[in-house]
Protein backbone atom coordinates (compact mmCIF):
# COMPACT_ATOMS: atom_id res chain seq x y z
CA UNK A 1 0.00 0.00 0.00
CA UNK A 2 0.93 3.55 -0.52
CA UNK A 3 1.57 5.73 2.06
CA UNK A 4 -2.36 7.54 1.28
CA UNK A 5 -3.87 4.28 0.84
CA UNK A 6 -5.25 1.29 2.92
CA UNK A 7 -7.83 -1.29 2.02
CA UNK A 8 -11.59 -1.02 3.10
CA UNK A 9 -13.85 -4.54 3.43
CA UNK A 10 -17.54 -4.32 3.22
CA UNK A 11 -19.73 -7.74 3.60
CA UNK A 12 -16.81 -9.80 5.19
CA UNK A 13 -18.31 -12.93 6.64
CA UNK A 14 -16.89 -15.10 9.34
CA UNK A 15 -16.69 -18.86 8.36
CA UNK A 16 -14.76 -19.89 11.02
CA UNK A 17 -14.17 -19.56 14.95
CA UNK A 18 -10.61 -18.51 16.27
CA UNK A 19 -7.92 -18.15 18.95
CA UNK A 20 -4.51 -16.28 19.19
CA UNK A 21 -2.85 -13.81 17.53
CA UNK A 22 0.37 -14.15 14.94
CA UNK A 23 2.22 -17.04 15.94
CA UNK A 24 -0.49 -18.44 18.38
CA UNK A 25 -3.29 -17.91 15.53
CA UNK A 26 -5.69 -21.31 14.97
CA UNK A 27 -9.12 -22.04 13.78
CA UNK A 28 -10.65 -23.46 16.52
CA UNK A 29 -14.12 -24.58 14.54
CA UNK A 30 -16.70 -23.57 12.21
CA UNK A 31 -18.31 -20.15 12.29
CA UNK A 32 -22.10 -19.30 11.74
CA UNK A 33 -21.86 -15.48 11.13
CA UNK A 34 -25.66 -14.13 11.63
CA UNK A 35 -24.46 -10.76 10.33
CA UNK A 36 -27.20 -8.24 9.59
CA UNK A 37 -27.44 -6.74 5.91
CA UNK A 38 -27.05 -3.39 4.98
CA UNK A 39 -29.24 -1.36 2.82
CA UNK A 40 -27.51 -2.93 -0.07
CA UNK A 41 -27.43 -6.67 0.90
CA UNK A 42 -24.44 -6.79 1.60
CA UNK A 43 -23.26 -8.04 5.70
CA UNK A 44 -23.36 -5.37 7.54
CA UNK A 45 -19.67 -5.77 8.48
CA UNK A 46 -16.84 -3.42 7.55
CA UNK A 47 -12.96 -4.73 7.72
CA UNK A 48 -9.96 -1.81 7.24
CA UNK A 49 -6.20 -2.91 6.81
CA UNK A 50 -3.92 -0.32 6.72
CA UNK A 51 0.01 -0.96 7.33
CA UNK A 52 1.75 0.87 9.90
CA UNK A 53 5.44 2.81 9.93
CA UNK A 54 7.98 0.37 11.46
CA UNK A 55 9.00 2.86 14.05
CA UNK A 56 12.77 2.25 14.03
CA UNK A 57 14.60 5.27 15.95
CA UNK A 58 12.59 8.44 16.17
CA UNK A 59 10.88 8.73 13.11
CA UNK A 60 7.42 8.17 14.38
CA UNK A 61 7.96 11.33 16.77
CA UNK A 62 9.06 13.40 13.78
CA UNK A 63 6.94 15.70 11.90
CA UNK A 64 6.85 13.32 8.92
CA UNK A 65 6.65 10.42 10.72
CA UNK A 66 3.35 11.37 12.62
CA UNK A 67 2.32 12.82 9.43
CA UNK A 68 2.65 9.37 7.67
CA UNK A 69 0.69 7.47 9.92
CA UNK A 70 -1.93 9.92 10.22
CA UNK A 71 -2.54 10.44 6.42
CA UNK A 72 -2.49 6.49 6.55
CA UNK A 73 -4.97 6.38 9.56
CA UNK A 74 -7.12 8.91 8.02
CA UNK A 75 -7.23 7.16 4.43
CA UNK A 76 -8.29 4.21 6.66
CA UNK A 77 -11.33 5.49 8.61
CA UNK A 78 -12.67 7.13 6.06
CA UNK A 79 -14.01 3.85 5.18
CA UNK A 80 -16.91 2.79 2.87
CA UNK A 81 -18.15 5.31 -0.11
CA UNK A 82 -21.68 4.10 0.56
CA UNK A 83 -21.63 5.76 4.26
CA UNK A 84 -20.75 9.39 2.55
CA UNK A 85 -23.84 11.61 3.41
CA UNK A 86 -25.11 8.97 5.94
CA UNK A 87 -26.00 11.80 9.30
CA UNK A 88 -24.23 8.95 11.22
CA UNK A 89 -21.24 6.94 10.12
CA UNK A 90 -20.61 3.68 12.13
CA UNK A 91 -17.91 4.24 14.77
CA UNK A 92 -14.37 2.45 14.64
CA UNK A 93 -12.96 -0.49 16.65
CA UNK A 94 -9.64 -0.25 17.21
CA UNK A 95 -6.42 -0.75 18.95
CA UNK A 96 -2.41 -0.09 19.73
CA UNK A 97 -2.09 0.30 16.09
CA UNK A 98 1.38 -0.57 14.92
CA UNK A 99 2.83 -0.85 18.51
CA UNK A 100 3.52 -4.81 19.33
CA UNK A 101 6.48 -5.88 16.64
CA UNK A 102 6.48 -2.45 14.89
CA UNK A 103 7.58 -0.62 18.03
CA UNK A 104 5.03 2.41 17.69
CA UNK A 105 4.35 4.33 20.73
CA UNK A 106 0.47 3.37 21.90
CA UNK A 107 0.02 6.95 23.31
CA UNK A 108 1.08 8.80 20.29
CA UNK A 109 -0.74 6.70 18.00
CA UNK A 110 -4.23 6.48 20.11
CA UNK A 111 -3.97 10.69 19.42
CA UNK A 112 -3.19 9.70 15.66
CA UNK A 113 -6.03 8.10 15.40
CA UNK A 114 -7.97 9.85 17.46
CA UNK A 115 -7.72 12.62 15.43
CA UNK A 116 -8.53 10.63 12.21
CA UNK A 117 -11.50 9.60 13.69
CA UNK A 118 -12.70 13.18 14.10
CA UNK A 119 -11.32 14.14 10.54
CA UNK A 120 -13.53 10.98 9.22
CA UNK A 121 -16.76 11.77 11.44
CA UNK A 122 -16.46 8.49 13.31
CA UNK A 123 -16.43 8.33 17.72
CA UNK A 124 -13.59 5.64 18.02
CA UNK A 125 -13.99 2.96 20.23
CA UNK A 126 -10.57 1.72 21.56
CA UNK A 127 -9.21 -1.21 22.22
CA UNK A 128 -5.80 -1.23 24.40
CA UNK A 129 -6.16 -5.06 25.58
CA UNK A 130 -4.74 -4.13 29.22
CA UNK A 131 -1.21 -2.63 27.47
CA UNK A 132 0.12 -1.04 30.66
CA UNK A 133 1.68 2.09 28.13
CA UNK A 134 -1.53 2.61 28.01
CA UNK A 135 -2.70 3.36 31.56
CA UNK A 136 -4.67 6.87 32.51
CA UNK A 137 -6.42 6.55 28.87
CA UNK A 138 -9.36 8.01 30.07
CA UNK A 139 -7.70 10.82 32.28
CA UNK A 140 -5.87 11.52 28.89
CA UNK A 141 -9.74 11.40 26.92
CA UNK A 142 -10.97 14.34 29.50
CA UNK A 143 -8.09 16.53 28.95
CA UNK A 144 -7.87 16.26 25.10
CA UNK A 145 -12.10 16.45 24.72
CA UNK A 146 -13.08 19.73 22.92
CA UNK A 147 -9.85 20.22 21.53
CA UNK A 148 -9.63 21.03 18.05
CA UNK A 149 -7.38 18.55 15.50
CA UNK A 150 -5.24 21.44 14.81
CA UNK A 151 -4.89 21.85 19.01
CA UNK A 152 -3.92 18.25 19.13
CA UNK A 153 -1.69 18.26 15.77
CA UNK A 154 0.87 21.48 17.38
CA UNK A 155 0.69 20.07 20.96
CA UNK A 156 2.54 16.70 19.26
CA UNK A 157 5.00 18.83 17.28
CA UNK A 158 5.60 21.01 20.73
CA UNK A 159 5.92 17.74 22.96
CA UNK A 160 8.59 16.07 20.63
CA UNK A 161 10.35 19.22 20.26
CA UNK A 162 10.98 20.09 23.68
CA UNK A 163 10.56 16.42 25.52
CA UNK A 164 12.88 13.45 25.53
CA UNK A 165 10.91 10.75 22.81
CA UNK A 166 10.66 7.62 25.19
CA UNK A 167 6.71 7.23 26.75
CA UNK A 168 6.60 6.44 30.44
CA UNK A 169 4.21 3.26 31.07
CA UNK A 170 2.15 5.51 33.30
CA UNK A 171 2.26 9.28 33.02
CA UNK A 172 0.96 10.42 29.89
CA UNK A 173 3.60 12.24 28.12
CA UNK A 174 0.29 13.98 25.98
CA UNK A 175 -0.95 16.21 28.45
CA UNK A 176 -3.15 19.07 26.73
CA UNK A 177 -2.21 22.41 27.34
CA UNK A 178 -4.27 24.67 30.14
CA UNK A 179 -7.46 26.11 28.49
CA UNK A 180 -7.13 29.39 28.95
CA UNK A 181 -9.58 31.77 31.01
Amino acid sequence: MAPNEAIVIVGAQQFAQYSGFSHSFHCTGPHLDSSTLDQHSRRDVHVVAFDAMVCEGDFQYEAGGMLRELVKATAAFEGDAHEEGMQTRCPLATGNWGCGAFGGNPQLKFLLQWMACTVAGRDMLYYPHGDPRMAGLEAAVANWSGRTVGDVWHQLLHKHSTQPHHCDAVDWKYKAPKRKQ
